[in-house]
């Protein structure tokens, strides 16, 4: 008759460690973690709750957000037609700014809309495949490249290449005060310094790029974003690239295609969400 041998296992409530050395664990004191698991951490480490139960997600707001509004005074008094029309503007776009968010109306002559819009420096900026197309300082609704070039203030294309390239298409841009421009490709990032007419375009990365449109955050001067290599930092000077999640972000979270993941930081919880909804 077979002798029974009594093994000790124990919960792995240290999570899911890759690094080298990791079947050597049964060796140490505390919590043992594990090379693969699913929702075994006893704490969770962002909202200070046990695992398990109920869980309210966080909010989330489309990426891509247009209104109509209408014409009124510095009063807020509506404006009409001689028939009590009312005179309608828009569509205005809600896009990433220096800080925060604007209302830009962009006007018909612009190019089609797209979830890269933003604005930066005074200029409305949208993609078309690899090219950054930027508004007149000033008039979103001037998209005229024909003016004088001697004119900094001119609307002006440009592209995140070197001068004898042809870059990447555009997948998200990162507005920064007026100061900085992070740009992202699939696979790479750059960062434009001051005005597209008048500063500097450096290339960050050339294998480190982002998943969609509205996959980064920002903590004051620190951007996070999702690549198809995990979650990164870096500067909004575009100095400081660092990979964050060789150990702790969930195979899932890898090569994401979902166009509408979106990153959010929460300064309360000081961790950043990745949103897929």
């Amino acid at each position: 008759m077979a002798k029974s041998k009594t093994m000790r296992m124990q919960w792995p409530a240290a999570g899911v460690v890759r690094r080298n050395g990791l079947f050597n664990v049964a060796q140490q004191d505390g919590p043992y973690p594990a090379v693969w698991a699913a929702n075994v951490r006893l704490q969770d480490t962002l909202t200070e709750r046990l695992r398990g139960g109920s869980f309210t997600g966080r909010s989330y707001s489309s990426p891509y957000t247009y209104r109509y509004v209408n014409l009124v005074t510095e009063n807020d008094d509506e404006i009409t037609t001689e028939n009590g029309d009312s005179i309608v503007l828009g569509p205005q776009y809600e896009v990433p700014s220096g800080d925060g968010t604007m209302w830009v109306t962009p006007g018909s002559d612009a190019p089609t809309a797209g979830t890269a819009d933003c604005s930066y420096r005074a200029r409305m900026l949208r993609v078309d495949g690899h090219i950054i197309m930027c508004s007149r300082v000033g008039d979103p609704t001037d998209w005229d490249y024909g003016a004088d070039v001697e004119d900094v203030g001119r609307a002006v294309p440009f592209q995140l290449s070197e001068a004898d390239e042809v870059g990447d298409d555009v997948i998200a841009l990162v507005p920064h005060r007026d100061a900085f421009l992070l740009g992202f490709t699939a696979s790479e990032t750059w960062v434009l310094k001051g005005d597209p007419t008048t500063g500097t375009l450096q290339n960050v990365s050339r294998e480190v790029g982002i998943v969609t449109a509205r996959a980064w955050c920002k903590n004051h001067d620190t951007v996070y974003f999702l690549s198809s290599r995990g979650l990164y930092s870096v500067q909004a000077d575009g100095s400081g690239l660092q990979a964050l999640s060789e150990e702790v972000l969930p195979v899932e979270l890898s090569d994401i295609t979902n166009t509408y993941c979106m990153l959010e930081y929460s300064h309360e919880d000081r961790g950043v969400y990745i949103i897929l909804p």
